[in-house]
């Protein structure tokens, strides 16, 4: 195997997280003709990265994704924050020693420097380098040159015939709810929306349309935490799809796509699984404020969402 010439994304986080990574690295190696590489070393390591309770799994070899995606399971030990908070201050000749990789030579390091905020890359002095990426890449703009091709990537290599047998279920009128439960109480920058939030939303749906009656579907990462909310919002017309077990993450991700409306919460699964909507009249309705109490980042925005 060539040393160099790749471009090296450092996959971590769930799978929203690793969506963004793989669009950035993606979209990189297509522009700049070089080979992708995916080091999964978090995932062997992440109970120094994760916060207590919260686990993730690596999730992109679900979908479409090239054969040519080198996978290193083994790339090195070290954890994301390690990266984060040291690696990134040392000069580049003490970064390569944490890097001693038999088939890789990397001379490059790119680290993000602020979540949502992008950062222009020119690599085009350096196409016969190995560049080493870490950080989450959360901006629409990295993949736009290449959006169509990554957009077909991202479907799942298989689709079960439960999946496909509530596929042919869903109706104009229906409404994909996710709620985030789950990490959402680790997470320091993120809450889940309140009920204010989804009454304006069906206030919304209603001014659109008012002689359509709404039948929501609501997909979780936690049924106690949902029902809760489902309680206090005094909801009668809904299914929880998450509910019967049957559908694996991938499964719901692809679900949610079918929709023509919807509801959104701060996270990054349900974000992509709007991103990735099938029907180009979809409507999507997300919080207004998304993270650290700042309001949605441009980057993140898309053209057919409302903020409330």
């Amino acid at each position: 195997m060539k040393k160099e010439n790749f471009i090296i994304i450092r996959v971590f986080g769930g799978l929203g997280n690793q969506l963004w990574q793989y669009a950035l690295g993606r979209s990189l190696s297509l522009k700049y003709k070089k080979d992708l590489v995916l080091d999964l070393s978090f995932f062997k390591n992440s109970l120094i990265d994760l916060p207590k309770g919260f686990k993730s799994e690596f999730e992109l070899d679900k979908f479409k994704i090239p054969n040519s995606t080198l996978i290193e399971s083994n790339f090195n030990n070290y954890s994301y924050r390690f990266f984060k908070y040291f690696i990134n201050f040392l000069p580049n000749f003490l970064k390569i020693k944490f890097f001693k990789n038999k088939n890789y030579e990397i001379t490059n390091f790119i680290f993000e420097e602020k979540l949502f905020k992008k950062k222009s890359f020119n690599l085009s002095r350096k196409r016969k380098e190995s560049s080493y990426f870490i950080g989450y890449w959360q901006c629409k703009s990295y993949m736009k040159q290449n959006s169509d091709i990554i957009k077909k990537e991202l479907k799942p290599k298989y689709i079960k015939d439960d999946v496909k047998k509530i596929l042919n279920k869903i109706k104009n009128n229906y409404v994909a709810i996710h709620i985030r439960g789950g990490d959402m109480s680790l997470e320091k920058g993120y809450t889940e929306p309140g009920k204010d939030f989804y009454f304006k939303v069906f206030d919304l749906l209603k001014n659109k349309n008012k002689n359509k009656n709404y039948y929501f579907h609501i997909f979780t990462d936690d049924l106690k935490f949902t029902k809760k909310i489902i309680k206090n919002l005094n909801l009668k017309n809904f299914t929880i799809i998450s509910k019967t077990k049957k559908f694996s993450n991938i499964d719901e991700f692809y679900i949610m796509q079918h929709y023509k409306y919807f509801v959104i919460s701060r996270s990054t699964f349900s974000w992509w699984a709007a991103y990735l909507g099938r029907d180009k009249n979809r409507q999507i309705f997300a919080p207004k404020i998304w993270y650290d109490n700042k309001i949605m980042f441009s980057g993140i925005k898309l053209k057919n969402m409302t903020l409330v």
